[in-house]
């Protein structure tokens, strides 16, 4: 089988999202942080750095806050924050 024939059988994934469109109760890894290097420093003194884990599990307001758990604590990520973490959901 030619090579462009295999690589259009194998199953793609959806393309990453930025946080504050994941759904409620999804489980999503963080693959990039578009916000420089300041803020993927403070991401991942949080706790949440690239490659993490999160679980959605709300919202907050109307501004888009993202209320999420990763390693058994619970954390609201701000909207403008939440916008600059592009997610992939994980397979279930």
């Amino acid at each position: 089988m030619p090579f462009d024939q295999a690589a259009a059988a194998l199953p793609t994934s959806a393309p990453p999202v930025p946080l504050t469109e994941a759904q409620v109760g999804a489980r999503v890894r963080i693959v990039a942080v578009a916000g420089g290097g300041g803020l993927e420093r403070r991401l991942t003194e949080l706790g949440l750095p690239r490659g993490a884990e999160v679980a959605v599990i709300g919202r907050m307001g109307r501004r888009g806050a993202v209320i999420v758990a990763a390693h058994g604590t619970r954390l609201v990520v701000g909207a403008d924050m939440a916008e600059a973490i592009s997610v992939a959901a994980l397979g279930a």
